[in-house]
């Protein structure tokens, strides 16, 4: 039988039990090269060579620091998170979920039980990848520090943050996201007294078009409350202390907002309409983080 390093083993194991995968075909082979690097918060395996897998570690770790920086109330990253980094689809393949027997069309996952959080990344569709990884961490984040947040604001703030990415200078959140754009573009809104009251189980989160209305529309107006209006930001802030300390989310909108939905409604439209959506820069130098050198990992034969 094969083992995949001590501390990865277990790991493994209960990625495989989750996603249904063999495990004996699963495991990477003797000759593979794999590495591993450490951040603050995450550990990384990678087969996908140190520059690339270095690039994702700083870059989940400073998405992770701006998190934590901008959020009125102090933050829990409770459990420690692992991050699988494929070289290529080839060798995520055997990782991914099962749809209809077969290996799902998927870039990435991230995956939380009980313990442990696990995220696995082809690292050759980085770009589709990370989006549905920061999207998912946010979430994650989101149940650790505002377990109540209402469905718009949760969706709306996964989206924003799943456009992060950084340059050699700047790490950039809420970039515009151009499926929403055309579809706000394309498609009549949801009056917003209907959008804030959606809940996991209603048709507008579930069902094909007015799905990707609710998407863009909790993207477009987390993005007007978080982004786009100066003066609305510090509202925000409030409104998730008022979460935070149950307020009921109907009272919290009238409470930090001090206005109705009407208003909130017009002010929303009247920003989809100007169609400039702005975003925030942090310079990378202001931003410390700390990401451990690579240490070259072996599979070996029990």
């Amino acid at each position: 039988m094969l083992k995949f390093l001590p501390a990865l083993a277990l790991v493994s194991c209960s990625i495989f039990l989750q996603l249904g995968v063999d495990a004996a075909h699963a495991i990477p082979k003797k000759v593979d090269r794999w590495i591993e690097i450490r951040s603050e918060a995450f550990t990384f395996y990678s087969n996908a060579g140190e520059r690339q897998t270095e690039k994702i570690a700083k870059d989940l770790e400073l998405l992770r620091k701006i998190l934590s920086d901008l959020s009125p109330l102090p933050t829990n990253f409770p459990k420690p998170t692992l991050v699988f980094v494929f070289r290529s689809d080839s060798y995520f393949k055997p990782y991914k979920f099962l749809y209809k027997g077969e290996p799902a069309n998927i870039s990435g996952f991230f995956s939380a039980s009980e313990h442990v959080n696990h995220i696995a990344i082809d690292a050759s569709s980085t770009d589709l990848a990370t989006e549905i990884i920061y999207h998912e961490f946010i979430h994650y984040y989101l149940h650790s520090n505002f377990p109540e947040l209402p469905v718009w604001f949760n969706e709306g703030l996964a989206e924003l943050y799943s456009s992060f990415d950084t340059d050699s200078k700047y790490a950039n959140v809420g970039k515009a996201i151009v499926r929403h754009i055309d579809w706000l573009k394309n498609q009549p809104m949801i009056p917003l007294a209907e959008l804030l009251k959606v809940d996991r189980s209603s048709a507008t989160y579930n069902e094909g078009t007015r799905q990707g209305s609710f998407y863009a529309q909790s993207w477009a107006l987390v993005h007007y409350l978080m982004v786009g209006s100066q003066e609305r930001r510090p509202n925000t802030a409030r409104f998730l202390e008022l979460l935070a300390h149950n307020v009921p989310p109907d009272e919290a909108v009238r409470t930090a907002f001090e206005a109705g939905y009407e208003t909130l409604e017009r002010e929303l439209r009247a920003y989809v309409r100007k169609m400039l959506f702005t975003y925030f820069r942090y310079e990378l130098k202001e931003l410390t983080i700390n990401v451990s050198a690579a240490r070259r990992l072996e599979a070996h034969r029990l």
